[in-house]
């Protein structure tokens, strides 16, 4: 992304900007706009908007990538803008972008803010149990101990959590969504969704098989697509047809026999059908019949004609 954005600041440099309407319409016009392809475009009309919080260009280059254009960037360096206006700063393009959790773990995001982290005591819990983790990663010693700890201490808290005060993120959080049902059901689809395409894959250790959400019946294997064997030659544009749609090279018989492998032709079974008479072999030195050509003692004068091309002048 860092590298596009240099080149679309590299390509600014070849337009000129014209004032329409002062912090409002610019046109940026190409240097070189005479020379220029007939079906290239000469100039772009760039606007702002809401005192430049926001900038719009007629190529429609942001609404289609979320970029900024060369045409907008140069109107930013000509009107003196020091710093890209957040408007144009797509999560997306920056290192937040991996920052993508789960419905349940959505309030763990940087974009969802402190009003989604209310409780003290949910992000202390949080802050602890992470440090837990790391100490319990150190060695195969400090792992045995930190889940020896956590399988007891569960084993006290589940009777202790059994009553809840409803004060919890948790809790917060449903009463928030069943004062708007509609973002709850929308919610709960896309919930039941990911749990739907949740997929538990081994690994190398053997952590057991492999099954797809809750209510599947299926191998994994049958879900996957196919791997596409490379053809030969040029590739086509033509779709994989199924096998229904394939038609099979139709077999030919023999309307003698009805077998297959030989015409009517040439079946042996036809009673009209005259036997080829076996040639004779013959010697390949002297063309005479009774021997071959490994025991013939004839000698074969030069520029004469061979018994068998016919009489010899």
């Amino acid at each position: 992304m860092f590298e596009m954005f240099g080149q679309a600041l590299y390509r600014a440099g070849r337009y000129d900007v014209e004032e329409v309407e002062r912090g409002t319409r610019y046109h940026v016009r190409h240097i070189e706009a005479e020379k220029r392809e007939k079906w290239c475009r000469e100039m772009h009309a760039v606007d702002v908007h809401e005192g430049g919080a926001r900038y719009t260009c007629e190529c429609g280059l942001f609404e289609h990538m979320g970029m900024l254009c060369c045409h907008a960037i140069k109107v930013l360096l000509h009107m003196g803008v020091q710093k890209i206006p957040s408007f144009h700063v797509m999560k997306r393009w920056t290192i937040d972008a991996r920052d993508n959790l789960s419905l349940h773990l959505i309030h763990y995001q940087k974009d969802q803010g402190p009003p989604r982290l209310s409780s003290y005591r949910h992000t202390t819990l949080h802050l602890t149990a992470l440090e837990f983790v790391q100490l319990g990663d150190s060695n195969v010693d400090a792992f045995d101990r930190v889940m020896d700890i956590l399988i007891a201490g569960k084993a006290e808290l589940t009777i202790l959590a059994s009553i809840k005060d409803g004060k919890s993120l948790v809790d917060q959080t449903q009463v928030g969504e069943s004062a708007n049902p509609t973002m709850t059901m929308m919610a709960d689809g896309a919930h039941q969704e990911d749990e739907r395409s949740e997929m538990f894959i081994s690994t190398e250790c053997g952590l057991g098989s492999v099954s797809v959400g809750a209510d599947s019946r299926h191998p994994l294997s049958t879900l996957l697509a196919p791997d596409r064997k490379k053809q030969k030659g040029r590739p086509t544009t033509a779709r994989d047809k199924p096998g229904y749609e394939i038609k099979d090279a139709r077999s030919r018989f023999c309307t003698v026999c009805r077998e297959k492998g030989h015409k009517s032709t040439t079946c042996p079974r036809r009673g009209d059908l005259p036997k080829k008479p076996r040639k004779i072999p013959t010697c390949g030195n002297c063309g005479v019949a009774g021997h071959k050509k490994t025991s013939c003692f004839n000698l074969v004068l030069p520029f004469v004609k061979r018994p068998r091309d016919g009489p010899v002048e």
